[in-house]
């Protein structure tokens, strides 16, 4: 790792490939439902 920008863009890019997984496997186990957010909208 050169520098934080570096670093930042890894993690980034791996939460985009995890997390999309992480909901689908957790959906298919029934652990998990729905993926609303958990605070008031501005509306």
């Amino acid at each position: 790792m050169e520098n934080l920008t570096e670093l930042y863009c890894l993690m980034d890019d791996f939460c985009k490939d995890f997390e999309p997984k992480m909901h689908e496997i957790l959906l298919n186990n029934g652990s998990k439902r729905r993926r609303r957010s958990t605070q008031l909208s501005l509306a």
